[in-house]
């Protein structure tokens, strides 16, 4: 509970800040603490990274995005599923999200 919590920390950081620290995270045996990381890592150019570091990182981002949609009648859900595709670069993934949340 406490790393869970201790995330929402960076998001205050600049997101090119936020790499370095929350990378280890990514990789906790705890599942809500893997999926607090993923949207403040959305912004990652996965371009950018080593292929393992890119695999594990789609992963993950799949695991967030999977986690929300298992709950997808949930208009908070398709909020976040919507924020989180924006960040990714995705604008018309996320317009289809919202338009569902208003459903």
């Amino acid at each position: 509970m406490i790393r869970r919590n201790a995330v929402e920390f960076f998001a205050a950081l600049e997101p090119a800040d936020r790499f370095a620290p929350l990378w280890p995270l990514t990789i906790d045996p705890v599942r809500s603490v893997r999926l607090a990381v993923a949207p403040l890592l959305a912004t990652t150019d996965l371009a950018s990274l080593d292929v393992e570091r890119r695999t594990h990182l789609t992963a993950l981002f799949d695991e967030y995005q999977s986690a929300l949609l298992s709950n997808a009648d949930l208009p908070g859900n398709q909020v976040n599923l919507g924020l989180f595709q924006l960040e990714r670069g995705q604008p018309q993934l996320a317009e289809q999200a919202y338009r569902t949340a208003l459903r």
